[in-house]
């Protein structure tokens, strides 16, 4: 196996890394962040989101303060309607 990561090793005094309701420090900064930026997307308006990746070992998850984001309910609606196997994910 090969571990490739490109970011740094992030010291253990750092709290910007460490202090879990900091996560705006890292997601926002460009030391612990590659700072990426997705093309105009049509379905948003033409917008331009902004797409944090951690640039640190560990990548993304040593940054994103254990955050997640939920799916769209009616999204998982729709797709149990639409394949059977999925039946209980309504």
């Amino acid at each position: 196996m090969l571990l490739l990561d490109a970011g740094g090793k992030d010291p253990f005094w750092e709290w910007q890394i460490h202090i879990l309701a900091a996560l705006a420090y890292p997601m926002n900064g460009t030391r612990y962040n590659w700072d990426y930026h997705i093309e105009p997307e049509p379905f948003l308006g033409d917008r331009i989101m902004h797409c944090p990746r951690g640039k640190v070992y560990g990548g993304s998850s040593s940054g994103n303060g254990m955050c997640y984001i939920r799916g769209n309910v009616l999204d998982y609606d729709r797709w149990a309607k639409e394949d059977e196997s999925l039946s209980h994910w309504s």
